[in-house]
């Protein structure tokens, strides 16, 4: 695998101490065999999962293709770790008889996840399609709906 408990852990998410290491670890299952996988080549697939521990497209950093070109990427990590971490948010839903809930002190506080589970998603896809894409696999976003966002929109019907 490309990412592990203890990149994702000491990354600042919030994940919590309760959560056991199984549950990040399907995450990030999730994240890289669902998402990404799927969206690109088997053998850049394993390519990626080949890349040296220093690797720039790894870990980020100042990235200069084979034209000279500067980019600065966030590696694909990190982009790996934010879809994990929409996963975490996303599992997190039936995780209680309460639901989704957000701690304010000794109480909490319901909260539909939905919108931070896009952005995380959306992140991460956007991170993980840069590595992809200087490298020169082409990206054929994947999902169960085949699109890069877990909530869909919902179709507009035009009236005539």
């Amino acid at each position: 695998m490309i990412l592990n408990y203890n990149d994702i852990m000491n990354m600042g998410f919030r994940i919590g101490s309760d959560i056991k290491q199984p549950t990040v670890e399907l995450a990030i299952e999730t994240a890289e065999l669902y998402y990404v996988q799927p969206s690109i080549e088997p053998a850049e697939f394993v390519e990626l999962t080949q890349l040296p521990a220093t690797s720039v497209l790894l870990v980020g950093g100042l990235y200069v293709d084979s034209d000279e070109k500067s980019h600065f990427i966030a590696g694909l990590k990190k982009g790996i770790a934010h879809i994990a971490y929409a996963e975490l948010l996303r599992m997190n839903i039936n995780a209680t008889t309460f639901g989704s809930v957000q701690k304010n002190d000794e109480y909490s506080t319901n909260v539909d996840p939905r919108e931070q589970i896009k952005y995380f998603l959306s992140v991460g896809l956007q991170y993980v399609r840069e590595v992809c894409e200087l490298s020169g696999y082409k990206w054929h976003a994947q999902t169960g709906v085949n699109r890069e966002t877990y909530y869909t929109r919902k179709e507009r019907k035009e009236w005539h």
